[in-house]
């Protein structure tokens, strides 16, 4: 095997800094905010709209409502024009769990309930009580909420798929004994695996379900597994957490397909665990970031000084630490492409910007990860923490909601 390329920012000559251009934003049909070159702006731009709730909780949109959960109230704003359509209270827990197929769906926490209201009146639609959602949004789960009954018996919960529209149970999931769970297991490419529900029972069989219908997927018996504390699924192979007595003990890989144990690493002193980054497996340490090959658990290259990695999509991944800034890598050998500085990353784009935050400012922009230019859309009413778009907006928050549509 070639040694690994160790990657150390101290010794790595700076690329030259990317230069930042302001932009309008621009809309594609595919149903999210995208960004691309246009008339240019001569300051960067002032959202449309500003909406009153300040202690802004959390935010969704069906592209022409948007509806806000601050802590006692979950209000429905129409855009543009930013007119209150509703307000209902809730308690100081509540969570804003959905909204799609005309209805919002709040979960509070005392008791558990979750509570559907119709999108354009606020009307309750439909109650159910016990219920613990385990999945915000319904991404790759579509028209269902999937939450948790745990009733008497807390160690084992049963799953349920809640139909958003109607209230009514699709499917339920119960939890054998000695079974463990893995919802939403990271790294499920396939469009219909794209979130899924693992179950891997005591003797090992691992049985992968559906979100949206609970329908099984896949089955397959791992070989000797030990004692699974909890797993990730990624690129076709299970990560797997031994455990003893409650202390992790090492982890284990295996492929999905045979479920022959392709390799093992014992547990560090530090308690450093493994953990998927897109297709590879990646250790965090005091070191640094190493990426693992998932097939052989050799060392792919390390990266010094950074603490997490993620995928990027066309073979590259980004990698973050806690001060602004970022490196765009080539994910198969840890070459820095473009590197980044005094910006925050809130998520990305389907056109595979990404959205980011200048640091202690306002400034939202879309950092293109192939050249790093910075095209800057809009300044917010405070400093955001996090955003969410649609084909027809972008709203961001961190108190109060600040919201750009296309006649912005």
């Amino acid at each position: 095997m070639p040694s690994a390329a160790v990657i150390d920012l101290d010794a790595t000559a700076d690329p030259a800094p990317p230069g930042t251009r302001r932009w309008l934003p621009a809309l594609v049909a595919v149903g999210v905010l995208a960004f691309a070159g246009g008339a240019e702006a001569a300051a960067p731009l002032k959202p449309s709209l500003v909406l009153p709730p300040d202690g802004t909780v959390d935010v969704r949109s069906d592209g022409h409502t948007v509806f806000v959960l601050a802590p006692s109230v979950v209000a429905a704003y129409e855009v543009p024009g930013g007119r209150q359509r509703w307000a209902v209270p809730v308690t100081g827990a509540a969570q804003l769990v959905a909204a799609e197929r005309d209805r919002v769906v709040i979960a509070e926490a005392e008791p558990a309930t979750l509570t559907a209201l119709d999108a354009g009146t606020g009307a309750p639609v439909w109650q159910v009580g016990g219920y613990t959602p385990v999945l915000h949004g319904t991404a790759g789960a579509d028209g269902v909420v999937v939450a948790d009954l745990r009733g008497t018996r807390a160690d084992r919960p049963d799953l349920a798929g809640i139909d958003i529209r109607t209230g009514t149970v699709r499917w339920t999931l119960p939890a054998a004994p000695g079974t463990t769970r893995a919802i939403d297991p990271v790294g499920s490419d396939a469009a219909d695996l794209r979130v899924t529900i693992a179950d891997l029972d005591a003797e090992g069989v691992l049985r992968v379900h559906r979100a949206d219908t609970g329908a099984l997927v896949r089955t397959v018996t791992l070989e000797r597994p030990g004692k699974v504390d909890g797993f990730d699924v990624a690129a076709e192979r299970v990560l797997a957490y031994r455990a003893d007595q409650g202390e992790l003990v090492g982890s284990a890989v295996f492929d999905l397909t045979t479920g022959r144990q392709l390799w093992q690493h014992p547990a560090e002193p530090d308690g450093v665990q493994l953990q998927w980054c897109g297709g590879l497996v990646c250790r965090t340490g005091a070191d640094g970031v190493t990426a693992l090959d998932p097939d052989t658990g050799g060392v792919r290259w390390r990266l010094a000084g950074w603490t997490a990695l993620g995928p990027l999509g066309d073979g590259r991944m980004l990698a973050t630490r806690s001060t602004p800034g970022g490196l765009v890598l080539d994910a198969a050998t840890g070459r820095i492409d473009v590197r980044f500085d005094g910006w925050s990353v809130l998520g990305s784009t389907a056109a595979g910007d990404l959205l980011v935050t200048a640091a202690r400012t306002p400034l939202i922009g879309a950092l293109d990860p192939a050249t790093g230019a910075v095209h800057v859309l809009g300044r917010a009413a405070s400093p955001p923490t996090q955003c969410i778009t649609t084909a027809t907006l972008m709203a961001c928050w961190s108190g109060r909601v600040s919201i750009w549509t296309p006649a912005a």
